[in-house]
């Protein structure tokens, strides 16, 4: 069962039921302790190319009797893992396809409560490139870890072409650890890095109107 934990994407047929028109994907982050259904990734075609049984063993003993499979997908051209929950077919997803889903799970609302265990599993996923460790860096945002999100987010701002996004989860991390100077000054980068369509702008733009200016005197 150790084997299905992971981050798992599906376009909400069976296998038995590839088309060549697919709809969006759905993941599905499963720990010892949580399954997480989210959406919006991007649907790939697979092939079915074996079924085995297994049995998921939960947290607290609960079990789910599942049909483990194996699917090829055709641009890897290389066999992969997949298994049926509630007769929907799911296959492990990609690094791109788990930075994706990690991307709508952030913004998710209400917001998702991820235990400790599920957030280990979400980060062994994403890999360790700079998207991944964008990514843990959003999970980290998410979970009130601002520390360790700010000093992620600070590694990645350094590296090449570090996109208006950073700035702005940046800001957010270090007003949440009481720097306000040092949060407007993230923010102001957003406005001139950002294009005047950027949802990250107007949200920086936002920020600073909100934020009292430490210079001024207090009220």
């Amino acid at each position: 069962p150790a084997t299905l934990f992971g981050v798992w994407v599906s376009d909400g047929r069976d296998a038995t039921e590839i088309r060549p028109a697919l709809g969006a994907l759905s993941a599905l982050v499963i720990s010892r302790d949580q399954l997480i259904e989210i959406s919006g990734a991007t649907a790939k075609a697979t092939t079915l190319t074996r079924v085995e049984p297994t049995r998921l063993v939960l947290k607290g003993g609960a079990t789910l009797d599942l049909r483990r499979m194996v699917l090829t997908a055709p641009e890897t051209e290389r066999e992969g893992p997949a298994f049926q929950l509630r007769q929907v077919t799911w296959f492990s997803a990609t690094t791109a396809e788990t930075h994706a889903a990690i991307d709508v799970l952030v913004d998710a609302h209400p917001a998702v409560n991820l235990s400790a265990e599920t957030l280990a599993v979400i980060r062994q996923a994403v890999g360790d490139g700079a998207g991944g460790r964008r990514a843990v860096a959003q999970l980290d945002l998410r979970t009130g870890r601002y520390a360790e999100a700010k000093d992620a987010l600070e590694q990645l701002i350094e590296g090449k072409r570090p996109t208006p996004e950073l700035w702005l989860w940046l800001g957010i991390a270090k007003e949440a650890l009481g720097d306000v100077e040092g949060a407007r000054a993230a923010w102001t980068e957003v406005t001139q890095r950002a294009t005047k369509k950027s949802p990250a702008l107007a949200d920086a733009l936002r920020r600073l109107g909100n934020t009292a200016d430490p210079s001024a005197p207090p009220s």
